[in-house]
């Protein structure tokens, strides 16, 4: 499902993207994997949220959200248009805390967002391999995989 991100939603990304850049430094969850991830993933969850009729957690938890970002057990991933070819997760994850992966691509010059596709995360553990982009062993699915909306 596409989404268009309004300047306002744009805005107020931006602000949460920076509040939770400058709060992480130093924890495991600080993972620049790419130009303005912080950003990237927000909007993901705001696209998702919208999509779903729910809101997005805005306040940062310094233990993080346990890797539920909504109601349901869903966990968010977001990469950028033309960049993001899998669905990417810690091996190292507790995989018992959630159920779902929603993968959404962002398109930050277009203010755009494509809720693309889903997976439970016991399919996820099964097609998954493990891969490094250049920042550590992760595990890996590519986005052909998953199911669309």
């Amino acid at each position: 499902m596409k989404v268009d991100l309004n300047m306002s939603v744009f805005d107020y990304g931006s602000y949460l993207a920076t509040e939770r850049h400058d709060k992480k430094k130093g924890y495991k969850s600080h993972n620049q994997m790419s130009t303005d991830y912080e950003l990237v993933g927000i909007l993901g969850e705001m696209a998702f949220g919208y999509m779903t009729h729910q809101l997005p957690k805005t306040r940062y938890s310094v233990g993080g959200d346990g890797g539920v970002d909504f109601r349901g057990g869903v966990q968010v991933k977001s990469s950028l248009v033309g960049k993001g070819n899998h669905l990417i997760e810690f091996i190292d994850k507790d995989f018992t805390k959630f159920g779902w992966y929603v993968y959404v691509l962002v398109d930050l010059k277009k203010k755009k967002a494509d809720v693309f596709g889903y997976i439970s995360v016991k399919d996820f553990l099964a097609q998954a391999k493990k891969r490094n982009f250049g920042y550590g062993i992760r595990l890996a699915l590519d986005k052909s995989k998953l199911n669309k909306f």
